[in-house]
């Protein structure tokens, strides 16, 4: 199984610090699952390659695949 390169922006670390512990933790399984299959659940409309994760209920990780990597 192939397993995909997540490169986060680097204003995404800001947001990372306001998250609790309990997010945290939701985030970063969650996180392995787009690394393992990116295509998943929500896609967004206006185009391109976008997608939303949610972690909480007020809380959305959204990304976007721009190429596969080997």
């Amino acid at each position: 199984m192939n397993e995909w390169v997540v490169k986060e922006h680097p204003d995404f670390f800001k947001d990372l610090d306001n998250l609790g512990a309990k997010e945290l933790t939701i985030f970063y399984k969650k996180k392995q699952k787009i690394k393992e299959n990116p295509i998943r659940l929500k896609h967004l409309s206006g185009g391109g390659n976008r997608y939303r994760e949610q972690i909480t209920s007020n809380i959305r990780l959204i990304y976007a695949i721009l190429e596969e990597t080997s």
